[in-house]
């Protein structure tokens, strides 16, 4: 597949001066290849859709950890949840990264998704009791954070269970992390 989709790619580049086709970060994660750099997207026309996505988090990241605390205030223990798709790249190019600021430890933990089933791996589909089930009986620390597409425009997971109630089921503070990079320190000291 992308194979084929890189011949087509090619040819398009050469009619319309962009590639029109784009394959989701999901091809490239599931058939175990690295995501391409940022130009294979041209101006991320699908990233609505998730394509593109994975590799802006990571540009965006890159810059903004630059200017990052090598030590934070007060230690910290985040539990950094996802679903099990985004796991290895969340380990690879940003959580390793994270875990060397000092006083800083990170937990990451991937959710099955048990409510659509197993084989729906993005974080966007996470529903509020998959995540209470798994976290539980965790030790969760100071902070879980959560992929910022969990809750939908009426603030609501899609099992309608609400952030608070997660909140209050888990003991301890959840965000759902939808500011800038360069805030994240910040961000993490709040808690």
């Amino acid at each position: 597949m992308i194979t084929y989709t890189d011949n087509v790619r090619k040819e398009k580049h050469k009619q319309l001066g962009i590639s029109f086709v784009y394959l989701s970060d999901e091809f490239f994660i599931r058939a175990g290849r690295s995501l391409p750099g940022n130009e294979y997207y041209d101006d991320f026309y699908q990233i609505e859709n998730g394509v593109g996505e994975f590799r802006d988090m990571i540009d965006q990241f890159n810059r903004a950890a630059s200017r990052f605390p090598h030590k934070i205030a007060r230690p910290k223990t985040i539990t950094w949840v996802t679903g099990t798709l985004a796991a290895g790249n969340l380990e690879k190019y940003i959580i390793h990264k994270l875990r060397q600021i000092e006083n800083l430890d990170i937990e990451l933990i991937p959710v099955k998704n048990e409510f659509y089933g197993e084989a729906i791996t993005v974080s966007g589909l996470l529903v509020g009791q998959d995540i209470y089930n798994q976290l539980k009986n965790h030790s969760l620390g100071n902070l879980v954070l959560l992929p910022p597409r969990v809750l939908n425009h009426n603030g609501l997971f899609l099992d309608d269970w609400t952030l608070p109630g997660l909140i209050e089921k888990l003991g301890t503070s959840c965000h759902v992390y939808t500011e800038a990079w360069a805030d994240f320190p910040d961000v993490i000291e709040r808690y």
